[in-house]
């Protein structure tokens, strides 16, 4: 068991969605955070990965920075999402083991699962299937950090995990229409509307496809488990436990943002995975977790938090208060 009072925890990707909740959990713990985003400190460059860790010199490591958007993102831009994520990887690994970092703590992603199981995913499923077309490059990235750490675990005994966390969701994530992920790039449609009386809103794909959303908050607690209790370079799932169809999630955000009007399907928009649910029954015992947050619930602080700090929305650009 570690004690993270006192320690110099590194969050790349810190100034993120997940890394603004997990540092703020990690002050709870008295230790010492810091969070790097895209600067002063280029992850993807060998010389600015070493700069980084030679200045700050971190007791444990959490990687969460990654080249990423949503479904359109990726396919706008595969390339960059394949190197850069890749390159970050292999900075990342080699610079914890050089400067001997007590513990790294990688954040996967399910989208190495094959959406071909129709059943919730374990981790034994990792590399058994192949990766849906839409998220093959990203979760290519994703799969070498799972690697890594085996890797550098057989050779090194090196001090690594992987855990890999459902959809997220939350206050404060990126809301943008077209390159973020589904929550939060239907709640500014849905809120835009109620606030215009607008008659439909226009939704991308069938809705039919199954995907499971977790809470940033119980995410970001079954993170500070894992990093105080988990030692195994195998793969820990972190999920809500329930797969929602999309139709099923449009109709929680409409009737949380009191839209009265028809939600419309633009099916021209590929689906992606059909279903991604993770079996979290391993986390739950390794980890003595159970995520607090109900979908519904979930969706309704998002709601909120939103409306609260939304101010205006012109031709798809967001401004907040």
């Amino acid at each position: 068991m570690i004690n993270l009072a006192s320690k110099k925890i590194l969050l790349t990707g810190g100034t993120g969605f997940l890394g603004k909740h997990l540092h703020k959990k990690l002050e709870c713990e008295n230790a010492e955070v810091i969070s790097i985003g895209r600067t002063p400190y280029d992850l993807t460059n060998t010389e600015g990965a070493a700069r980084c860790f030679e200045e700050i010199k971190p007791d444990i490591v959490v990687h969460l920075a990654a080249h990423i958007g949503g479904i359109n993102f990726n396919r706008l831009y595969p390339a960059d999402v394949f190197l850069k994520n890749l390159q970050m990887a292999c900075n990342i690994f080699e610079q914890s083991h050089k400067h001997k970092v007590e513990k790294l703590v990688n954040i996967g992603s399910a989208c190495v699962y094959s959406d071909q199981l129709g059943r919730p995913m374990q981790e034994t499923d990792v590399m058994q299937y192949p990766m849906h077309p839409s998220v093959q490059y990203y979760g290519f990235s994703k799969l070498a950090l799972y690697l890594g750490g085996l890797a550098y675990h057989s050779q090194y005994n090196f001090n690594s995990i992987h855990l890999i966390p459902a959809n997220l969701y939350g206050p404060e994530d990126k809301f943008d229409p077209e390159l973020s992920h589904v929550v939060s790039s239907m709640i500014p449609k849905f809120v835009h509307a109620a606030k215009t009386q607008a008659p439909e809103v226009v939704c991308w794909g069938s809705g039919n496809t199954v995907r499971e959303f977790l809470y940033i908050d119980d995410c970001a607690d079954a993170i500070i488990l894992a990093m105080k209790s988990y030692s195994s370079p195998e793969p820990l799932n972190i999920g809500q436990g329930e797969g929602v169809k999309i139709r099923d999630l449009a109709k929680a955000i409409a009737k949380a943002a009191d839209f009265r009007g028809e939600t419309v399907w633009d099916s021209s928009i590929p689906d992606g995975s059909a279903y991604k649910v993770v079996d979290s029954a391993r986390a739950r015992k390794a980890l003595n977790w159970e995520p607090k947050m109900t979908t519904e619930e979930g969706i309704k602080k998002t709601v909120d938090w939103f409306c609260k700090h939304y101010s205006n929305w012109t031709d798809g650009e967001l401004s907040f208060s």
